[in-house]
C-alpha cells in the first residue's frame, strides 16, 4: 500500500470530512484508524484552548508563539516541484509524518500532546515566569538593594548591586542624581555596603540587567536583599493582605505597570496595579520603594488587577520617611514644542518629553498617550512626573508621566 496513497486520502478527508469514494478497504481501514486519533486530539485541542482562553493574556500570547516557532520548526522540507502535491494543513501534516506512531501509539502519542501543553501552561503562568514579570527590557523602575562594588569615575561610575532579583549593574550618567540624607553629593562617595534606593530604566541582555539610574539615593535602616526569592503573581486576594513594596516598574508604553510587595512571610508578589494605585506611587514625597501598603480591588476591575492604598504602621509617624525622587507634581500651564511647563508648589518647572517617556493615564483623565504626546489637551491636567534633572537647564527629563484629571481654572 503506497505511503502516498494514505498521505493524499487523509488529506482529502481531513478537507471534506468523508473519505474518498475510491478508496480500497484496506486503504479504508487505515484512514479510518488516522482520523480516529485526529478527532482526539482535535477534542484535546479544544480543551487546552478553552483552559488557554482563561489564562493570562501574556501567558496565552507567549504560549501560541511557542507553538507557531514548535510548528514551524518540524515543517517537512519543501519538495520539488515536480513532486509538490498539495498543501497540508497543521493536522494533516503532523499525522502524515508519523503514520506509524498513529496507527501502533496514538493514545499514547495524544497523552504526551496534552503532558506538554498543560506543562506548557503552568510554567507560563507560574512561579518560574514572576521574576520577568517584574522587571522587563526599557521599564522605567525603583528597587532597593546593596552596593557590593563600584567602579569607574565621575558621571561614568558603574555599582554592582545585590538586590531581590539577584545581582544588577546600575550605570551614571550625566542625567543622573546621587543624594545622601536629601543632600546631593558626588558619584565618587559611593562605596561597597552602602543601602540605596535607585529609580531609572530597565535594560537587559541574556547574563545581565542594568538600571540606567537617574535617581540614586543612599538610605538607612533598609531591609537586607533576599537573593531571588519566591515571586508569586497574585491572583486572588487574601483578605486584609497588606505589605511593603520593594520593587515598582512602569511599562515602556505605560499602560501596566507592576509592583512587588513583600507580605511578611518570607514570599513576594508580584501585583498588577491600576492607573489611579500608579499615581498615588509617583506622587513626589517619596519613592514607591519602602511604602507600607494595603492591597484591594475594586469593582469592576479586571481579574488579577488590584488597588493599593498606603497605610501607616501602629506606633509611627503620620509622615513616613522615604526616599526622595527626582520629580515634580502639579499642573501644565503650556507647553512648546516637547518641553512642558508645570506649575507645582515650589514655583513653575519645565519638562522635557522624549520618546523613551511612559506616559500613564489616569482614570479620569479622558485622554490618550497619543493625544499627550502631539497636541496641548494635556494643558490643564493634573500631573506626576518623575525622571532625571539636566544639571546644565535645570530642566527635568521625564521618565514617566502620570496624567490625571483636568482641573478647573
Amino acid at each position: 500500500m503506497s505511503t502516498n496513497r494514505i498521505d493524499q486520502l487523509l488529506e482529502d478527508a481531513l478537507a471534506t470530512g468523508v473519505l474518498p469514494v475510491s478508496a480500497s478497504p484496506a486503504e479504508r481501514a487505515e484512514v479510518e484508524l488516522l482520523l480516529a486519533t485526529v478527532g482526539s486530539a482535535r477534542v484535546l485541542s479544544a480543551t487546552v484552548d478553552a483552559e488557554s482562553q482563561q489564562a493570562m493574556p501574556t501567558a496565552r500570547a507567549r504560549f501560541q508563539r511557542h507553538v507557531a516557532s514548535e510548528t514551524a520548526a518540524v515543517a517537512p522540507a519543501t519538495r520539488s516541484p515536480i513532486a509538490a502535491g498539495p498543501q497540508r494543513g497543521f493536522l494533516g501534516r503532523m499525522f502524515v509524518a508519523h503514520r506509524a506512531l498513529a496507527v501502533a501509539s496514538s493514545a499514547a502519542a495524544v497523552g504526551i500532546v496534552a503532558l506538554v501543553a498543560v506543562v506548557a501552561l503552568q510554567s507560563l503562568d507560574g512561579v518560574q515566569t514572576a521574576s520577568a514579570q517584574v522587571l522587563n527590557e526599557n521599564d522605567y523602575a525603583q528597587l532597593q538593594g546593596v552596593i557590593t562594588a563600584t567602579s569607574g569615575e565621575g558621571a561614568a561610575r558603574t555599582a554592582t548591586l545585590s538586590s531581590d532579583f539577584g545581582d544588577l549593574q546600575i550605570a551614571l550618567g550625566d542625567l543622573s542624581s546621587v543624594t545622601n540624607a536629601d543632600q546631593p553629593v558626588d558619584a565618587s562617595t559611593l562605596k561597597t555596603g552602602d543601602a540605596v534606593t535607585v529609580a531609572g530604566t530597565v535594560a537587559k541582555n541574556d547574563k545581565t540587567t542594568t538600571i540606567a539610574a537617574r535617581t540614586l539615593e543612599v538610605v538607612k535602616g533598609s531591609d537586607k536583599p533576599v537573593a531571588k526569592p519566591k515571586l508569586t503573581p497574585l491572583r486572588d486576594l487574601p483578605p486584609g493582605f497588606e505589605g511593603r513594596i520593594t520593587a515598582l516598574a512602569v511599562a515602556k508604553d505605560g499602560k501596566s505597570a507592576r509592583a512587588l510587595i513583600n507580605g511578611g512571610s518570607g514570599e513576594q508578589f508580584v501585583v498588577i496595579i491600576d492607573a489611579k494605585s500608579l499615581g498615588s506611587l509617583l506622587d513626589d514625597s517619596g519613592a514607591a520603594v519602602g511604602r507600607r501598603v494595603r492591597v484591594t480591588q475594586e469593582p469592576g476591575s479586571a481579574r488579577g488587577e488590584f488597588s493599593l492604598v498606603s497605610v501607616v504602621p501602629p506606633g509611627q509617624p503620620t509622615a513616613l520617611s522615604r526616599p526622595r525622587l527626582a520629580g515634580v507634581a502639579g499642573v501644565v500651564l503650556g507647553r512648546q514644542g516637547n518641553v512642558f511647563r508645570v506649575q507645582t508648589d515650589r514655583g513653575p518647572a519645565q519638562v522635557v518629553l522624549t520618546a523613551e517617556t511612559r506616559i500613564a493615564i489616569g482614570p479620569e483623565a479622558g485622554l490618550t498617550v497619543e493625544r499627550v504626546r502631539g497636541s496641548n489637551s494635556v494643558v490643564g491636567h493634573a500631573v506626576i512626573i518623575q525622571g532625571g534633572v539636566d544639571r546644565a537647564t535645570g530642566r527635568l527629563t521625564a521618565d514617566v508621566i502620570w496624567v490625571g484629571a483636568k482641573l478647573d481654572k
